[in-house]
């Protein structure tokens, strides 16, 4: 049985668990002027250390009411450097989605932080039975070689689950595939680095965007199980 899976709905704002799936960083910072914003702690990736400084632009979040205040907390949820979500920490709480009621939500700042560092990838231990999902952005069916060319693609609902000797993956259609299936696993590149899974006898291959931190583990576990890497994929995991 696959996980439970929860779609956004077409113009709506996204569930916090699936923007928590997307992004490469989620930190909790404080203000220090316009724009400047001083980390303190990483809940989610590797791309920024804590007291590390961030120069952002949040103009688009302050034209939907957030107000940096110099020397307040706020997390800050980065995609490719730039702010996704900007959550302001005020009485020891933030708010997600404050203008949509259907996925609003209101936390203290630990729980928010328990849940964000609950869904990280864990693929460095055994995985459970029920396998571990990575959170996808998009999904691709692409041909061997021609690694810039996707006869089909799926950003609604793309799949990727990993067990421990089977990976199950969706494109269009849901497909199950031994880890011995395949020839093998390599990075490529379009305007982020891909995921590009190549089977033996096979001509279509399966990509998939995700974000770079989970990018990493997942090309780490593939080489855990003897999985062949590429030059790409090898050289991300040196």
């Amino acid at each position: 049985m696959e996980p439970p899976f929860e779609r956004p709905q077409a113009g709506a704002v996204p569930p916090l668990d699936h923007q928590i799936g997307v992004v490469d960083a989620i930190v909790l910072a404080v203000g220090e002027g316009a724009s400047a914003y001083l980390v303190r702690e990483v809940w989610k990736g590797h791309s920024t250390a804590a007291g590390s400084a961030l120069a952002l632009d949040t103009r688009m979040h302050e034209l939907l009411g957030y107000e940096p205040v110099n020397g307040g907390e706020v997390v800050l949820f980065l995609l490719a450097g730039k702010p996704l979500e900007v959550l302001p920490v005020v009485g020891g709480r933030v708010v997600y989605a404050p203008h949509d009621a259907s996925v609003q939500e209101t936390l203290a700042a630990p729980q928010l932080k328990e849940r964000v560092m609950a869904t990280a990838t864990p693929l460095s231990q055994p995985l459970p039975p029920s396998g571990v999902r990575i959170a996808l952005r998009v999904a691709f069916t692409g041909v061997k070689g021609m690694p810039v060319l996707a006869l089909a693609h799926n950003n609604a609902a793309p799949l990727l689950v990993l067990f421990e000797d089977h990976l199950v993956q969706r494109v269009i259609f849901r497909r199950e595939r031994k880890y011995s299936e395949i020839e093998q696993v390599d990075v490529s590149r379009t305007d982020s680095d891909n995921l590009e899974i190549a089977y033996r006898g096979r001509t279509l291959t399966f990509a998939a965007k995700m974000a770079q931190s989970d990018l990493v583990e997942v090309l780490r576990f593939f080489q855990r199980k003897g999985v062949t890497l590429g030059e790409g994929a090898a050289r991300r995991v040196r």
